[in-house]
């Protein structure tokens, strides 16, 4: 159908432009990214930090990382940033809330500082989420984080301290859970090493930008 269709076509692209085994292609890890980023694409809502009035978010809500809307409300004072969880999108998670008392509350004490991170969470993994939340963000940013499920994850990562003494350490442990056995030992080897990379990365962005 139309979605295997445009999830070859990634696939193809992911593989160098060939595919001689289409069966073994299909069950590669490289197979599961593209047909998830092939369904993520009909999400609503681009991945991306919005600015949220309580409806739905539309692009030009969308505040990339020079954003003056975004460093604006970050020297005002503490964002409120919304993260939901799997398969979902801010309306999905959270769209209970605005309209009631509490909203009310939170719009007295935020003003225009509410936003909604929209994220892939089939294709990309929690790290690489909090990775693209810790590189839009202005530098010195305060956040109060609202999250969701899996959502919970990103928030986590997000909290880490990087002047603990034990991070890197922690880092260097870290391996997948031990019922993640999918490709190879080696396909595996690398995935492990590559997560453990973003991890050292996003420690340093939290570092570097001064994010509490």
């Amino acid at each position: 159908d139309e979605i295997t269709t445009e999830a070859k076509d990634k696939l193809r692209q992911l593989l160098g432009g060939k595919a001689e085994d289409w069966a073994a292609a299909w069950a590669s890890r490289k197979g599961a990214q593209a047909l998830m980023q092939t369904i993520e694409a009909r999400l609503a809502g681009a991945p991306g930090l919005y600015r949220w009035k309580g409806g739905v978010l539309h692009d030009s809500d969308r505040c990339a990382a020079d954003d003056a809307r975004l460093q604006d409300a970050a020297r005002v004072g503490s964002l409120l940033v919304f993260i939901h969880g799997t398969g979902s999108h801010t309306l999905g998670g959270f769209g209970d809330l605005p309209g009631s008392a509490a909203w009310g509350v939170l719009e007295a004490a935020f003003g225009e500082r509410v936003f909604g991170f929209e994220h892939r969470t089939f294709s990309e993994s929690p790290i690489d989420n909090a990775l693209t939340l810790a590189e839009t963000l202005p530098a010195g940013s305060r956040l109060c984080l609202v999250t969701h499920s899996r959502g919970g994850l990103v928030g986590d990562l997000m909290c880490l301290d990087p002047d603990d003494a034990q991070l890197d350490e922690l880092i260097e442990a870290w391996r997948p859970a031990p019922t993640a056995r999918v490709g190879t030992a080696r396909e595996r080897a690398a995935v492990a090493a590559a997560e453990r990379a973003k991890l050292r990365r996003l420690a340093g962005l939290l570092r570097d930008k001064g994010l509490k």
